[in-house]
């Protein structure tokens, strides 16, 4: 059994560090709002909080601070920060450690610079993202980088020998655990706080399915429209909407928007979170094709709020009625019976609740 981590304990420390990675600013995700969330519950609580990144951070940090360190699956990071602690001061690390076989079969689709490393590195998910951070290093000439790359599964062990782990499931846990071993302290159970929004008034609009997430070969969107848009669905009465920002692949977000555009599907650009949820709030099915996740922070907002969901097989969901993981290679332009009948019946959940 593993103890739930009370974020009301960080009001104890003089001080509580959350680290970002350095391009958070520029490159927002969930691990960056979940950062801010901990960080804004433990404030509520009385913490004395920074939301930082490694640049930012004091040279050396007092015993009685706290640092809290997010990512083993790219650790650069974590690693750098780990070199401001007290050797006496208590660290945190949220692995965020992403499904292996999800990666292998984005590695197995996706194209490019991607698609290329991902073949050398023999659909590998560790070597993989050992050559990305690598070749990053090269074009930056981070010697750093580099170095953290070419042992990266040795930095990962460090940091799990240093740092007290946060997980989100048992399941990921278990995940840890097959890759890099048994952790060396003390590890809790934390999933994603998930902040309350107010739901949309009871207003006359369509109904509607929503494929939501920042626009990118990982997050499988152009598959799920494809799937949907094949089932007639608008001739049922409902629209589909899809809604999320660009991601780094701008021929992927064209190719989605242009199939989104060219099929009567609604675009929407990237909501602010008081707009958002809402619009989630409101959807009768979400869909999320994603080829992984750890727990998609809009996933759990669904779960939360009988929002029926579709959702990747790779990530670490708790089965509930209002739940359904489907292969994320099951999506595309020749959908099976068997995906068909899995949106229908969620469909039908979403009358029958009402």
């Amino acid at each position: 059994m593993v103890a739930f981590f009370d974020i009301d304990t960080l009001a104890g420390y003089r001080h509580c560090y959350f680290v970002l990675r350095s391009d958070h600013a520029t490159k927002p995700g969930g691990d960056v709002d979940l950062a801010r969330q901990i960080a804004r519950k433990a404030e509520a609580a009385g913490a004395n909080v920074s939301i930082t990144g490694v640049a930012q951070l004091p040279a050396r940090l007092d015993a009685r601070d706290l640092m809290f360190l997010f990512n083993i699956d790219r650790p650069y990071d974590a690693a750098l920060a780990l070199e401001h602690a007290h050797p006496d001061s208590r660290v945190l690390l949220y692995p965020l450690h992403h499904p292996g076989a999800g990666i292998t079969k984005y590695l197995a689709k996706v194209s490019g610079l991607k698609g290329m490393l991902g073949m050398i590195a023999g659909r590998r998910p560790d070597r993989y993202e050992a050559m990305v951070d690598a070749a990053k290093a090269v074009r930056t000439r981070d010697f750093r980088r580099l170095r953290v790359a070419l042992r990266r599964r040795q930095t990962i062990a460090d940091l799990m020998i240093r740092c007290e782990l946060l997980i989100t499931s048992t399941v990921e846990l278990s995940e840890i655990a097959t890759q890099f071993g048994s952790p060396s302290r003390m590890t809790w159970l934390l999933p994603h706080p998930v902040a309350d929004y107010v739901a949309p008034n009871a207003v006359a609009l369509p109904r509607y399915i929503l494929v939501a997430g920042r626009i990118e070969p990982r997050k499988n969107q152009l598959a799920a429209l494809q799937t949907l848009a094949k089932m007639n669905l608008r001739d049922r009465g409902y629209e589909i909407v899809l809604a999320g920002g660009t991601g780094s692949d701008i021929s992927y977000f064209r190719e989605t928007i242009d199939f989104a555009l060219e099929n009567g599907i609604i675009y929407v650009s990237q909501l602010p979170k008081n707009l958002f949820f809402p619009a989630v709030s409101g959807a009768s099915l979400l869909v999320n094709a994603s080829f992984f996740e750890v727990t998609s922070l809009i996933d759990l907002y669904a779960i939360d709020n009988e929002i029926p969901l579709i959702t990747t097989t790779h990530g670490y969901y708790t089965s509930v009625p209002t739940l359904r993981q489907i292969d994320p290679a099951a999506w595309g332009q020749f959908p099976t019976q068997e995906l068909c009948k899995s949106v229908n019946a969620m469909l039908t959940l979403n009358i029958d609740a009402n």
